[in-house]
């Protein structure tokens, strides 16, 4: 994530030099620091809602195919494919608040 966010960084900052005066970044590491950290605040924040959304998103797929096995259309085998796909991003929804509390090192992410 650190790569990531770095690259991003670099595209962000000429955007930030030639901004109207009010919003130009000074080159001090403590305005540059902050700048890098609310655009990988931003970025986790998006992160977050489309995981949200993803897991919202297979809590209904996977309701929709257990009715569907309930009512023998559906095979058990999709019933747990469903289940599976709900468990991965329920796992990173879990674990990516580690992110967050560590701003300054964000390439554990």
């Amino acid at each position: 994530m650190g790569d990531v966010c770095d690259a991003r960084w670099s595209q962000a900052w000429p955007v930030l030099k030639r901004a109207p005066p009010i919003y130009k970044p000074c080159d001090c590491p403590f305005r540059r620091s902050w700048h890098k950290n609310y655009f990988l605040l931003r970025t986790l924040d998006a992160q977050k809602k489309t995981l949200d959304d993803t897991v919202i998103a297979y809590q209904k797929a996977l309701e929709l195919t257990q009715n569907r096995y309930a009512a023998g259309v559906a095979a058990k085998a999709d019933v747990v494919l469903a289940q599976t796909q709900l468990k991965s991003p329920r796992h990173r929804q879990l674990t990516s608040g580690s992110c967050v509390r560590n701003l300054n090192t964000p390439s554990h992410c």
